[in-house]
């Protein structure tokens, strides 16, 4: 069976100055933005 390679993940080790991981409060983000909720994504930004 061939082994298949994926590249690294560049936000898997990205952090928040304030240590929160990086991919996390993106999608967070985003979420608060599709679903409406503005002082959530203020928050986040």
């Amino acid at each position: 069976m061939t082994k298949v390679s994926q590249p690294p993940d560049p936000w898997a080790r990205t952090t928040t100055e304030n240590g929160f991981a990086a991919d996390e409060v993106i999608s967070a983000l985003q979420k608060s933005i599709r679903r409406g909720l503005l002082e959530n994504a203020i928050l986040l930004a």
